[in-house]
């Protein structure tokens, strides 16, 4: 039986705009760059059904972004308001909470929480980090 390696989530697929929300692939087979086939293929798609662009969900930092970026994708920044409601949503944007965290701290900060957390799930789940990328046995090969 053959497994699949990799699956995507294309969204609202309207004649406006189709959205990338998830691509998921088995680290076993990232040499086979599934990731960049699945995105040719939603474009391949999305140029099939006319639809006038093809947005991959947040712009992220750190390594998502370049894989983003590699594969032809940019940031489009859209405009926010933020209205008050009450004293309450006044005093939360005055300090600025209607932000994420995130982009409240700087960007060598946040590079160095990504790379722990890194190195805890390493560290944590090594186990099952040696099995995810453990290729499986062909046929006619005794494991």
């Amino acid at each position: 039986m053959k497994e699949p390696i990799t699956i995507a989530m294309i969204i609202n697929a309207t004649i406006t705009a189709a959205t990338l929300t998830q691509i998921i692939s088995l680290v076993r087979h990232r040499d086979k760059s599934p990731n960049n086939a699945l995105i040719a293929k939603a474009v391949e798609v999305c140029a099939e059904r006319q639809v006038k662009q093809l947005v991959y969900a947040l712009w992220p930092r750190g390594p998502l972004r370049e894989f983003k970026r590699h594969n032809g994708f940019e940031p489009v920044a859209l405009p926010r308001y933020y209205v008050p409601l009450t004293y309450k949503g006044r005093l939360a944007l005055d300090l600025k909470l209607h932000r994420g965290p995130f982009e409240r701290l700087p960007e060598e900060t946040i590079t160095f929480l990504r790379d722990l957390r890194s190195k805890f799930y390493g560290y944590r789940y090594k186990s099952a980090f040696a099995a995810l990328n453990k290729k499986p046995a062909s046929p006619g090969q005794s494991s």
